[in-house]
């Protein structure tokens, strides 16, 4: 069989077999990308779920028509995201959880509308009606709230089923790529050695009778039993020897030379081409009008091109797209020009596919024999994974060690002592230290006192278990501020799975810290007041409760309302009536303990909890003082005010022991109180239930 043949057939069962392999690396990759994009619309569900949450709390606070409309969009907006993932998923734990999170989702869209009417219901009644409307109101919106936590750990939990898919495909797509690239390397290096051993062969009968020729003997001929190349070439040497017989020493003196000459040029040729052909950089030669000279494959590949050989003697404008021969050509302005080399810069690229990536470039002016440039030689080295090693650094610890100064968050790493090692030059700018004073235990001068044990307590804990953790503490900034940061701390592991120690990366959240402090004081505090209100009122009296059945203490729950309020109020306007309230407040927080807790529960209703209580008269002390302040006039604005107050008191355990037995009984004391004339204080008793 002829060479030629053999290489035909060896190519096409080479082609069939990386043909195979690109099919399952597409098939791979397709999978990886449909799990990228279930993950996208996870997270979309998850960003809708915190709008219309802001929605919902933006309506509690002003009761608008237009955050109403606004959260019904976002609830339709989240209906069409859950379709869209059902269409989308195929994944069965992925689809479990997004038919929960449907689930939690339709039952919180009948509470809301509730809440909705049953305050436009609130807007147009009065009294004690009105009473029981604002306790429905509460308890819906408490209803509501416990659903929307249902739904974010739902939505959450998705996200993290998608993400988790997301890793699984992307490390299935790492060996698919190694398989495919160690199959090319062994079909490269099998076909060269089978080759190599058929020309071994192939050459042997030539040499030999070429060493015997060469010796004098013009009289052999070189037999050879195939039909091939070679044949023909020993041959073609046979009738050559017929016509020597006068030149045979300078004949084969050049046949030598020849030999020796074109075995080297080829075996340069082919080591060039082997590199072009297989390098995974950028390699090319460009002349000074920018026209390639050569290339190598991966660039090729990279711009659309089947063969490098396509690319010879195209300029810029031929390759890339116009804006990005732009940006060469300028940058390669100064090597021609003055013959400054370009070095390590970074670029982003995308291949012809459009898939985007990163590459390192440097670029060194070649010149002729008198210093003049004639083109320059560049070499781009993909850095993708490295890029999005920064970009991923709580997906893929192993990535991480690529990270750079640049990262935009501060970042530190510790070594098996526990001891912190290494810090970025984010951490270093942002605490104004240097590494010196920041390595081992230094970092840790700069923690804010009331966190720093429970920041070493957590990194060690999670040190000893090999676990991530996630904690927040304040780290003090060079101009002397504490900043709030979140600190994600991962364990290190080389590739063989031995620890290493930790690595973490620390995010200024101060804002958002602020922000939450804000939200929560807003969510449990009276407005007007900013004394607590019934949702906190009622977290205090259950603590309360507990600590007073473990200590086996009596407390003390006074239920107080303002008589002649709402004359005032109605008289002298809202604003009049607003600063009242705001002056009641003051005194009966003055007539209390720091460990006491003043409440507004509504209107013109105020609840105080007095914690160990020695005797009912204690606690009747308490209540007379409260009544003689309130006795007082008030000076508001220009006016001065006059009210009292009756007030109700229930004592734990003997008239409850429940929030809600406590809460009612003290309540009708107070009504009591009221019925007997006003400015009255008055203890429960059963027989107020009867009557």
């Amino acid at each position: 069989m002829r060479i030629s043949t053999r290489l035909r057939i060896s190519s096409t069962a080479t082609t069939v077999g990386l043909l195979i392999m690109s099919a399952i690396l597409a098939w791979t990759f397709d999978e990886f990308k449909r799990a990228e994009n279930d993950k996208a619309v996870a997270n979309t569900i998850l960003v809708n779920f915190f709008e219309r949450t802001s929605f919902r709390d933006q309506y509690f606070l002003h009761r608008e028509d237009r955050t109403r409309i606004q959260w019904d969009e976002s609830k339709r907006e989240s209906d069409r995201l859950l379709e869209k993932a059902r269409l989308q998923f195929h994944n069965t734990e992925e689809l479990q959880t997004l038919e929960q999170l449907r689930g939690h989702i339709d039952e919180t869209a009948p509470l809301f509308h509730r809440i909705v009417d049953n305050h436009r219901t609130l807007q147009t009644i009065s009294g004690n009606k009105r009473r029981v409307y604002e306790e429905l109101d509460r308890r819906l919106s408490s209803q509501l709230l416990l659903k929307a936590e249902s739904v974010r750990d739902s939505a959450t939990t998705l996200y993290e089923a998608c993400s988790r898919r997301v890793d699984h495909e992307y490390q299935r797509l790492l060996i698919v790529t190694s398989v495919f690239a160690l199959s090319v390397a062994t079909l490269a290096i099998l076909a060269s050695l089978s080759l190599g051993n058929m020309i071994r062969r192939r050459l042997i009968p030539l040499h030999d009778g070429a060493r015997i020729i060469a010796g004098g003997d013009l009289s052999h001929r070189i037999a050879f039993d195939t039909n091939d190349e070679f044949a023909d070439l020993a041959q073609s040497i046979n009738r050559m020897t017929d016509g020597l017989h006068a030149f045979t020493q300078r004949l084969e003196a050049e046949i030598n030379e020849h030999e020796r000459t074109e075995e080297k040029l080829e075996e340069l040729n082919l080591d060039f081409v082997s590199f072009l052909e297989n390098t995974s950089d950028f390699i090319y030669f460009k002349d000074k009008d920018s026209h390639f000279r050569f290339c190598s494959q991966t660039l090729a590949n990279i711009t659309g091109h089947t063969s490098w050989r396509d690319m010879v003697g195209k300029h810029d404008l031929e390759v890339f797209p116009k804006d990005t021969a732009q940006i060469y050509y300028e940058e390669e302005l100064p090597i021609f020009r003055e013959g400054i080399p370009l070095l390590n810069k970074v670029d982003p690229y995308y291949d012809a596919a459009g898939n985007p990536g990163w590459v390192s470039t440097n670029k060194w002016p070649l010149f002729d024999a008198e210093g003049n440039v004639i083109g320059l030689f560049g070499i781009s080295r993909d850095i993708t994974e490295s890029k999005q090693a920064i970009d991923a650094l709580r997906e893929s610890e192993s990535r991480f060690r690529t990270l750079a100064n640049s990262a935009p968050v501060l970042i530190w790493m510790s070594g098996l002592d526990k001891l912190c090692n290494w810090f970025n030059k984010v951490w270093l700018e942002f605490t104004g230290h240097s590494m010196e004073q920041e390595l081992d235990n230094g970092w840790t001068k700069g923690v804010h006192p009331e966190d720093l044990q429970r920041c070493l307590d957590t990194y060690v804990t999670a040190f000893d278990a090999r676990q991530e953790f996630v904690m927040e503490y304040r780290l003090r900034r060079h101009d002397g501020e504490y900043r709030w940061l979140t600190d994600h701390g991962t364990p290190r592991f080389d590739e063989q799975g031995t620890f290493l120690g930790y690595i973490g990366s620390c995010v200024d959240v101060t804002e958002s810290h602020i922000e939450h402090v804000q939200t929560q004081f807003t969510a449990q505090h009276d407005p007007l007041t900013h004394l607590p209100n019934r949702l906190l009122l009622e977290d205090r009296l259950q603590q309360l409760l507990s600590s007073a059945k473990r200590d086996k203490e009596r407390a003390a729950l006074l239920f107080v309302d303002l008589d002649r309020f709402k004359p005032i109020n109605d008289s002298h306007g809202h604003d009049i009536g607003d600063r009242l309230l705001q002056e009641v407040a003051k005194r009966l927080q003055a007539c209390v303990r720091e460990s006491d807790t003043v409440a507004r529960i509504g209107g013109d209703e105020f609840v105080i909890l007095l914690p160990m209580v020695e005797s009912p008269e204690d606690a009747k002390q308490v209540a007379e003082k409260i009544r003689a302040a309130l006795n007082q006039p008030f000076n508001v604005a220009t006016l001065t005010l006059h009210i009292s107050s009756s007030t109700g008191v229930a004592l734990y355990p003997e008239h409850g022991v429940s929030n809600e037995q406590l809460l009612k009984n003290a309540d009708t004391a107070m009504y009591w109180a009221k019925e007997s004339g006003r400015n009255e204080v008055m203890f429960y008793q059963p027989i107020m239930d009867k009557q």
